[in-house]
């Protein structure tokens, strides 16, 4: 009984050394020349969801990050200079842009007599502005901070 399990355990070994012998991939003879033979790609896209979330607190100076990376998604770049947001829009009427919530640090959009009011206005125009030509539909969804029991839509 010892011998025939020492002889299965020596022959697995030799096995599993035999199996991994080889560092080049194993093609079947009929699919050696696979990479030439790809059909071209024929699918194509009926809509595109845009999520973002966490832009509410864009600097004065320069554009949020997130916002820039979603105008270049929606607006074709056709020069390294200059984003033409009127002639190069290569939005769809599918397409859908989600604000997931957290539009305006940090405690959401104020009473209208709030002294702050003007800068919260202008960090979600901010956000309006990068998809104000989008020929799909924009939704904004609160979040937290819009939301706050300070803000305007937690009364």
């Amino acid at each position: 009984m010892r011998t025939s399990s020492f002889f299965f355990l020596i022959s697995f070994i030799l096995l599993v050394i035999a199996g991994c012998k080889t560092l080049k991939p194993y093609y079947d003879k009929s699919q050696l020349n696979w990479e030439k033979s790809t059909p071209p790609d024929t699918a194509k896209l009926k809509y595109t969801v845009f999520l973002v979330g966490d832009v509410g607190n864009p600097d004065n100076i320069r554009q949020e990050p997130a916002l820039k990376v979603l105008q270049r998604k929606i607006y074709y770049k056709n020069d390294t200079t200059k984003l033409d947001t009127v002639n190069n829009n290569t939005s769809h009427k599918e397409d859908v842009v989600i604000f997931l919530g957290d539009n305006v640090y940090e405690t959401g959009m104020p009473e209208p007599d709030a002294s702050d009011r003007k800068e919260k206005e202008r960090r979600i125009v901010e956000q309006m502005k990068v998809v104000k030509g989008i020929k799909g539909k924009t939704i904004f969804v609160p979040g937290n901070h819009e939301c706050h029991p300070q803000g305007a839509l937690a009364k």
